[in-house]
């Protein structure tokens, strides 16, 4: 696999590098702590000011469920329970304090929900449209998965409620993509780059 082409944004890369230890600091850069588990295109949030690594590849492609938390207090990675299904890929968001993976190379139907208190991972609704490499954020209370793909670009946009435990569909994006960026500011969910262009190495990892 080319790590180069998956690497998306300074972000994937600090985690994706072995060996590269930079982090963000103010407006400058300081040398941080590597993860103990070396991976390609994983997924990442925070909850309660840690920084949660779940998924990605291996450096020869196969998907996996290590879970790893960054600790900024101590600059120090502990492990977590595993995510039940192995992929890469995936969508992350943090929602009521639980942290919910969405998709991925592997699963691209599954969400699994990880209780960071218990240590805990259960299995959710899945959504409508499989995908990999979609983007995620959370407004109101409510979860939403924008884009993505499987054999081709989805514009498709999701929401979950946790009450109910099911997903609908919603107004989908202008323009279909994959590997793209999504943040909240306010109650409105930015989407941000990706690609329309699926080249053969993304869908068989």
């Amino acid at each position: 696999m080319n790590s180069s082409k998956l690497l998306i944004g300074l972000l994937s890369l600090t985690l994706a590098v072995p060996g590269l230890k930079v982090r963000a600091q103010g407006n400058t850069w300081a040398a941080g702590i590597p993860m103990p588990t070396s991976r390609i295109a994983p997924a990442a949030a925070t909850i309660n000011g840690t920084l949660f690594v779940v998924g990605g590849f291996t450096d020869a492609g196969g998907p996996l469920s290590v879970v790893e938390v960054y600790n900024t207090t101590s600059n120090s990675w502990s492990a977590r329970s595993p995510m039940p299904t192995p992929r890469g890929r995936e969508a992350a968001a943090v929602l009521n304090g639980i942290l919910y993976t969405v998709g991925g190379f592997g699963g691209d139907t599954t969400v699994e929900a990880y209780d960071p208190f218990a240590d805990f991972w259960t299995a959710k609704a899945p959504v409508n449209k499989g995908r990999l490499g979609a983007a995620a954020g959370v407004i109101g209370g409510k979860l939403y998965v924008v884009g993505g793909t499987t054999n081709d670009s989805v514009q498709t946009v999701e929401e979950y409620d946790p009450v109910s435990n099911s997903w609908v569909f919603k107004a989908p994006m202008p323009t279909p993509r994959f590997l793209l960026a999504a943040v909240v500011i306010g109650s409105k969910l930015y989407a941000v780059g990706g690609s329309t262009e699926i080249p053969r190495w993304f869908c068989t990892a």
